[in-house]
């Protein structure tokens, strides 16, 4: 930045990240580091950039190098880079566009169901889905349980029907269907297990395939599991897509 002035600190030294200003003829620039005339380890830049045309028009927040890693402009959606990976790669993590529309396409979210039947059956115990629809991150393991990513609040749903043995037959009068939502800190769930929302249903009179269906939304610490399980009887499966178990989860934030 050969044309740069450096103003006075504006902040005592060694008690502040904040160290010194540059201004040059199309940006200014905040520099957080050692007060170098030199982009490395610049913290804040604003700027017009060098052509007349975008003059005024763009805003850039830098971490140590001099990627534009995060842009506003006035004529374009602004779109928040993250470093992917050691190579360098850059995914879109949020995509804001000029309708205010936000887009997140790297959030944690999977619907998983069961699908692939060979005929009619009732799976119990823990439910293991075997078809993937989405998994966005890979972090749904197809052994039956989502893995958090990292912390947050998550959201859960589960929908299916009951009924009442291995061969899929209809639920007897006078039983229940009852399906859990658990989480735990292992695998196996051996270990942290919490029921945190359940769906039952009872057939009272006659024969019947009841509806199952919950949701729950749950605060989960980093590879916490979570998982859908029968806690009693079976759900339904068969070969006609309309009967599919299908469970779903994402991270609300």
């Amino acid at each position: 930045m050969s044309n740069a002035r450096n103003l006075a600190d504006l902040l005592t030294p060694g008690e502040n990240t904040l160290q010194t200003v540059a201004i040059e003829t199309d940006r200014i620039i905040l520099d957080g580091t050692d007060g170098s005339a030199t982009n490395a380890g610049d913290d804040l830049l604003l700027d017009a950039s060098a052509a007349s045309t975008d003059v005024g028009e763009r805003f850039t927040y830098e971490d140590g190098t001099d990627d534009g890693s995060a842009v506003l402009s006035s004529d374009a959606p602004l779109v928040v880079s993250t470093v992917a990976g050691a190579n360098g790669a850059n995914a879109t993590a949020i995509t804001i566009d000029t309708t205010g529309r936000v887009l997140q396409p790297a959030k944690p979210f999977f619907h998983v169901s069961e699908r692939n039947n060979t005929g009619s059956v009732g799976i119990t115990g823990q439910l293991v889905f075997d078809t993937v629809i989405t998994n966005i991150g890979s972090h749904y393991d197809t052994a039956g349980f989502f893995k958090a990513p990292v912390a947050g609040l998550y959201q859960f749903n589960f929908s299916g029907m009951g009924c009442g043995n291995t061969a899929g037959a209809a639920l007897p009068s006078n039983q229940s269907a009852h399906v859990l939502l658990q989480k735990a800190t292992a695998d196996d769930f051996s270990t942290g297990l919490v029921s945190f929302a359940s769906g039952f249903s009872q057939v009272v009179s006659s024969t019947s395939f009841p509806n199952l269906s919950v949701s729950g939304s749950i605060l989960l610490a980093a590879n916490d599991r979570v998982r859908a399980v029968m806690g009693n009887n079976y759900i339904f499966a068969s070969t006609n897509a309309i009967y599919d178990p299908q469970f779903s989860g994402y991270l609300v934030g």
